[in-house]
């Protein structure tokens, strides 16, 4: 029982040193460039997709009507590809 409680403690620490440098992502600006002009149609094309088509897994997942029909081409992928897209 001490070992597993020792064990606990040193991996809730161990992250801690592990990652001394990092800052809030708040303070990273993408400049001009090749990964700056990908980010940015990336979000054009997404912008361009229909919300209720894009929300209908989750909607049919908590139990909600959805308001349009599932890409038929992310069928199993709902979760997943809506996951790349939670932080523009």
């Amino acid at each position: 029982m001490l070992f597993c409680l020792v064990a606990f403690f040193a991996n809730m620490f161990a992250q801690d040193k592990l990652y001394t440098n990092t800052f809030p992502l708040g303070q990273v600006k993408l400049l001009e460039g090749p990964f700056k002009h990908a980010c940015d149609l990336n979000v054009q094309i997404l912008l361009q997709y229909d919300v209720d088509r894009l929300l209908a897994p989750f909607l049919k997942e908590a139990g909600l009507q959805p308001k349009g029909e599932s890409f038929p081409n992310w069928e199993g992928l709902d979760g997943h590809v809506g996951g790349h897209y939670d932080e523009i």
